[in-house]
């Protein structure tokens, strides 16, 4: 038998459902875990060895599914599959429950589970747990492919999440719907960087587009933020803007996705503290090698909606729920930070 029909053997569809974190549940009669579908026309039968999408008539066998949920080619679907498969001995044909915690720890590429667009009430969870004045910078940002929702295994359990990606995969960053941190105990943590992707990818890099003016924040929650408050205070006029966040202040920036810069002007926004500043620097000098002009704005000295001291641009964004404020009220310097400026001066 050859590894990968051993693969198959080992590997159900109902595994692999499970290991890519899919919505619903793999069954004789269920819902699409791939498209939105109202009422089951979903099938996983043959011992969960083969499935049907009774409606777009896609059929096959494990291989051909996490092909499908994953966008990659069968060649390297069947080598990942292969790497589950050495990473599940011991366990036996009839298993359907396999965990991602019992996979290979270091996979061969990311895994991302299906990403669906989020539906109304999921960017108002968003938008309340963000503190944000409204969900409409946020559907920018869902328009831009760089906002998802997913699912993704934590303790063992399913976790609806919203996901920050770009068109790459190759960084993707999730936080919880229900606003409850990830992990338990005394190990807890708020965002989860999905198994096997990079952080030196700063997300947003591949779907800059034309745009020539690029802020760059630190984190998807200032990049969120960003996109949110600069639609408000121009408008809704942020086209000629492109955005993209790096997850973690001590990242070395990917030298693929430096290329990316050439040319453009990058504004990388200042967390009000040590790290961040240091962040910067190093950024600065990375973006600048690569042939990108840069500048730099910072938050250190603005305040929240509440007149506390705000740390970075989130903060900057929140409405301060005891004074009922139900307009943002965004201080200068702050329209400072959407104003390139060129040969031809403002834009």
């Amino acid at each position: 038998m050859s590894p990968l029909e051993s693969a198959k053997k080992h590997i159900s569809i109902p595994d692999a459902w499970t290991l890519l974190g899919l919505p619903g549940k793999a069954e004789k009669n269920c819902r699409s875990p791939f498209r939105r579908d109202r009422k089951p026309s979903f099938s996983v039968f043959s011992n969960g060895r083969r499935y049907k999408d009774h409606t777009t008539g896609e059929s096959g066998d494990v291989v051909d599914f996490i092909s499908h949920a994953t966008s990659t080619s069968k060649s390297e679907t069947s080598k990942q599959l292969i790497q589950w498969a050495k990473g599940s001995t011991g366990m036996s044909e009839t298993t359907v429950s396999l965990r991602p915690e019992e996979a290979l720890k270091t996979p061969r590429k990311p895994i991302i589970p299906v990403l669906l667009p989020p539906e109304t009430h999921e960017l108002e969870l968003i938008k309340q747990q963000r503190q944000l004045h409204d969900i409409d910078g946020l559907c920018i940002a869902e328009e831009r492919g760089l906002l998802k929702i997913g699912n993704v295994y934590d303790q063992g359990e399913c976790r609806r999440c919203w996901i920050v990606t770009d068109g790459t995969g190759r960084n993707a960053q999730a936080r919880r719907l229900d606003g409850e941190p990830f992990g338990n105990g005394n190990n807890t943590f708020k965002a989860k960087t999905l198994r096997g992707c990079s952080t030196s990818w700063p997300i947003g890099t591949a779907n800059l587009g034309d745009a020539q003016n690029i802020i760059l924040t630190e984190g998807p929650p200032d990049m969120l933020a960003a996109i949110s408050i600069g639609r408000y205070i121009r408008d809704g006029v942020i086209g000629d803007l492109g955005f993209a966040c790096i997850t973690g202040a001590g990242v070395k920036i990917d030298a693929e996705a430096l290329t990316y810069y050439k040319g453009r002007n990058v504004r990388i926004v200042i967390h009000a503290d040590d790290a961040g500043e240091s962040a910067c620097s190093s950024w600065w000098e990375q973006f600048k090698e690569a042939g990108a002009t840069v500048d730099a704005f910072e938050v250190e000295g603005m305040l929240k909606g509440d007149g506390s001291p705000a740390n970075d641009l989130n903060d900057v964004a929140f409405l301060s729920i005891e004074t009922g404020e139900t307009e943002p009220k965004y201080q200068d310097p702050l329209p400072d930070l959407f104003r390139f400026y060129g040969k031809e001066g403002p834009k």
